[in-house]
C-alpha cells in the first residue's frame, strides 16, 4: 500500500515531499536509503514546480525489498534525460535518477497527466 500526500506547485514541495518520505523510509526499516532517496524526491518534486506549476501527488510505497517514490501530476509530458553542458546550473535531475535508482520511469496517463517514479532497493 503506498502512502500519498498532495502539494501546491510552490518553492516549499521539494522540502515537504523530502520529509514525507523520509518519515515513511525510517518507519519500514529503509532508513540506510534515506539519503539516496531524498536526493531523488527532491529532484521529481522540483522538476513538477519548476515545469508542471500545478498541485501533484507525491507517493511512497514499500516493495519488501525496497521502495518506489511517484510524482503524479496532471500534465501528460513526460519529461526526457539529458545531457547539460558543464557549467548549466540545472537539467541534471533525471542523471541524478538514473545513476542511484534501481530503476525508473514515466508513464502519460489518458486524460490524467502523469506518473514519475523511481525504486531504490534495499540490497543497493
Amino acid at each position: 500500500m503506498a502512502e500519498h500526500l498532495e502539494l501546491g506547485p510552490d518553492e516549499s514541495a521539494p522540502g515537504a515531499a523530502r520529509r514525507f518520505v523520509v518519515s515513511w523510509l525510517e518507519r519500514w526499516g529503509y532508513g540506510h536509503l534515506a539519503s539516496d532517496v531524498a536526493l531523488m524526491t527532491s529532484e521529481l518534486a522540483t522538476n513538477a514546480v519548476q515545469h508542471v506549476a500545478e498541485p501533484f501527488v507525491v507517493a511512497v510505497e514499500d516493495l519488501g525489498r525496497g521502495v518506489r517514490v511517484t510524482i503524479d501530476d496532471p500534465v501528460p509530458v513526460v519529461p526526457v534525460r539529458r545531457s547539460p553542458a558543464p557549467f548549466d546550473t540545472g537539467g541534471r535531475g533525471l542523471e541524478i535518477i538514473a545513476s542511484l535508482a534501481s530503476t525508473w520511469g514515466a508513464e502519460v496517463h489518458d486524460g490524467d497527466g502523469k506518473s514519475v517514479w523511481f525504486e531504490a532497493s534495499a540490497s543497493g
